[in-house]
């Protein structure tokens, strides 16, 4: 049987979301020059001239069986021609300046209510792909190239972040931000401040003032950093580690983190810097990604600062990012990522359930319009979110379970996806509660062989590493794959 790659044929954007569709199957694959006509092939080759072709039509192949509304039916069994559901970023359309797109909110809304948030479909068109090419190609006598999805003994990936959207509960600093903010005459990204904002950042300016004096006349500690030294302590404990994403840049807009560089904070029983914070705990092995700042979702210009602020600060060419309030406009985001020139994003989640927003439990490059966005900034999907189980009628135990199926999906169908937690909970009882889940997951996880629990960092090398060799270019291993990868296909 001759050994042979998948050649691809195409007209953009087609070809563009059929690379992912292969990419995500784990198979390689080389572009043959697109074809005049809308039409679509998959070709299996041999090395050789001369060798078998088969035609496959993965738009009605591939897809599962359909038992949703006439509406979302209708979505997905869209051809690749007009770019699919899964990867075009069709829904994706939610948060813009901390508010829903007017344009969008209905199709967003039906989404949250409907079975395929939770369930991976981008994944089972890979399965299905992959088995239908395979198969395809073995009738020909030719055996397929292919690359692991997951490390060595790993079955799925799970990756820990932790969003920092405060530093303490109270401080001066925060108070000299809101008082510049209410203070501003407002910027092109943002425009003018609303007299009421105005006013809510004057008396959140004066709430931080009247809590640090209160702390200082009758004592205690600030609930913020407790919560950050718990989790960071969880972790050391038991041998995983996290990325953190955070947001010190100095120029803060209405709603964004209040906290720069120079605010201070105790952690480890002493005050220190949050340049000093960030040094230490990258030093120690954790990660830290940019929270890019609300009206940075849409604005090139400020986005590009944003990240070069975090690549200066951290000696750093390339870094990951998520948007603060998972601020994403489709299209227009991904252009600003781009611009930014991020390692990845992982703004792709929801923050008001649990679940696979764009059913989307694998890493992929977004492409949108007819010639694609030409970037290759990575969006893995965030899929849980802890703000979800701040509402009724979560509590622990059934926050867990809600949990623990969501992973198992993303066991079951060979997938990956971040879950975030936030150390900055003013609630005791409820931080206590959050602790207590993420704890549990924690535990479950680290029982589970299978997994690999990584960092969003650690895991986009990884793909792109493993999207390069998909590709048949040249590009060096990581060291998972380079001692018996090719016997874990």
């Amino acid at each position: 049987m001759k050994e042979g790659s998948l050649f691809l044929t195409a007209p953009e954007p087609s070809l563009g979301i059929l690379q992912e569709l292969t990419t995500a199957a784990g198979l390689v694959f080389r572009d043959q020059p697109p074809v005049d006509s809308r039409g679509l092939s998959v070709g299996t080759a041999g090395m050789g001239g001369g060798a078998p072709e088969v035609v496959v039509e993965p738009t009605r192949a591939s897809w599962p069986p359909l038992n949703a509304p006439q509406e979302w039916a209708g979505i997905l069994q869209e051809s690749l021609d007009q770019e699919s559901l899964v990867l075009s970023g069709y829904e994706a359309c939610t948060r813009l300046h901390g508010v829903r797109d007017t344009v969008s909110h209905s199709h967003y809304a039906a989404w949250l209510g409907n079975k395929f948030a939770g369930f991976p479909v981008m994944n089972l068109l890979a399965q299905r792909f992959q088995k239908q090419v395979l198969t395809a190609a073995e009738e020909h006598g030719v055996r397929l190239k292919q690359v692991p999805r997951w490390p060595p003994g790993k079955q799925y990936a799970v990756l820990l972040t932790h969003d920092i959207d405060y530093l303490s509960q109270f401080s001066l600093e925060n108070a000299r931000i809101f008082l510049g903010v209410a203070l501003s005459p407002g910027s092109r990204e943002t425009g003018s401040l609303s007299f009421a904002r105005r006013l809510v950042n004057i008396i959140k300016a004066a709430i931080q003032v009247r809590g640090v004096l209160g702390r200082r006349l009758w004592g205690g500690r600030d609930r913020f950093w407790r919560n950050l030294e718990q989790l960071i302590d969880l972790e050391h404990r038991q041998g995983v580690r996290s990325t953190f994403f955070v947001a010190p840049f100095p120029e803060k807009g209405d709603r964004d983190p209040p906290y720069t560089c120079r605010s201070s904070f105790y952690f480890g029983g002493a005050e220190v810097k949050f340049l000093e914070w960030l040094r230490w705990v990258r030093s120690h092995g954790w990660e830290v990604g940019l929270h890019g700042s609300l009206s940075s979702s849409c604005s090139p210009e400020r986005m590009k600062s944003e990240a070069e602020f975090m690549c200066g600060i951290l000696g750093e060419k390339r870094l990951g990012n998520r948007q603060h309030c998972l601020s994403f406009k489709a299209g227009d985001t991904e252009r600003v990522h781009a611009n930014a020139e991020f390692l990845y994003d992982s703004s792709l989640g929801y923050n008001e359930r649990l679940g696979f927003r764009n059913s989307a439990a694998l890493p992929f490059y977004p492409r949108f319009g007819e010639a694609g966005n030409g970037a290759r900034v990575l969006q893995i999907p965030l899929v849980i979110h802890d703000s979800v189980f701040y509402n009724l009628p979560y509590n622990e135990a059934k926050a867990l379970a809600d949990s623990w199926k969501i992973i198992e999906e993303l066991k079951r169908h060979q997938g990956c996806g971040a879950i975030l937690f936030h150390p900055c909970s003013n609630d005791g009882d409820k931080w206590q509660m959050m602790y207590g889940i993420y704890q549990d997951l924690l535990a479950r996880l680290l029982q589970d062989e299978t997994v690999w629990l990584t960092t969003a960092g650690e895991l986009s090398r990884w793909w792109q590493t493993r999207s390069s060799l998909c590709a048949e270019t040249d590009c060096p291993a990581p060291k998972p794959m380079e001692q018996g990868w090719q016997d874990e296909v």
